[in-house]
């Protein structure tokens, strides 16, 4: 049995309103929540179709309305498919039939972890960070972190598509233009502008109206990024 402490990157998740979720809806209702989570989010190279690391190095532990993915730092590719895990996961539960929102933070750090026991500095940093600084629905990193990354530079380039610097100078897990794309096939886009738009209609709770104002702001961006990105895409084509 390993005795040791492992360095991870490490990604701490909280699903925000799951207590009022576990008041409203049946046992069964939640753990179809809990089915989705489970799902592997295992994203694959373009070259060759086979994934950024062996499925079997991400690890992943539920903690009721915690959810924490961690994967060694000191394989080849182990960031990136952590945030794509990460940025697809959250993506799912926005397709939701009732969306779920998520806030979280990325470190890198310390981590002991045997069956039910787990603990660490780097879990430990990555529950503050979340805590105290990611406050809307939003997975958060920081620059330190991100240069960390070893990582093949196509995999590295991919990594940082998701990645864009927020208003405070945190960088961002980015799940809005697959939203905006995807959803638009089943009507998830929709959905999630509706909820977003009926909370802040009729909830005065400054808390919750702040988190779902900064993710009406993010919405609102998207289809004009998106289009943007198809025309850069449409010019270089023609100029190759």
């Amino acid at each position: 049995m390993n005795q040791t402490y492992k360095n991870c990157y490490i990604a701490f998740l909280d699903l925000l309103g799951f207590k009022e979720l576990v008041k409203k809806q049946t046992c069964e209702q939640i753990l179809e929540i809990f089915d989705e989570i489970k799902t592997e989010y295992i994203i694959t190279c373009d070259e060759d179709n086979k994934p950024l690391v062996d499925p079997k190095e991400i690890h992943i532990k539920i903690m009721s309305d915690s959810i924490c993915f961690y994967i060694s730092s000191g394989i080849t590719n182990s960031l990136p498919a952590l945030i794509s895990i990460c940025a697809y996961f959250q993506l799912r539960l926005w397709r939701l039939t009732q969306p779920i929102l998520i806030r979280g933070a990325i470190v890198k750090g310390d981590i002991y972890a045997n069956n039910d026991i787990m603990f660490g500095t780097g879990l430990t940093n990555a529950y503050l960070l979340e805590e105290k600084n990611a406050k809307v629905p939003r997975i958060i990193i920081t620059k330190e972190t991100i240069d960390t990354c070893i990582a093949d530079e196509p995999e590295k380039i991919y990594m940082q598509a998701f990645l864009p610097r927020d208003f405070d100078g945190f960088y961002y897990v980015d799940s809005f233009a697959m939203l905006y794309v995807w959803g638009a096939k089943d009507g998830s886009y929709i959905r999630l502008c509706n909820h977003v738009q009926n909370t802040l209609d009729s909830t005065t709770d400054e808390s919750i109206r702040n988190k779902y104002l900064y993710l009406e702001s993010k919405i609102k961006e998207v289809p004009y990024r998106v289009k943007s990105e198809e025309k850069n895409i449409c010019q270089n084509k023609s100029q190759q």
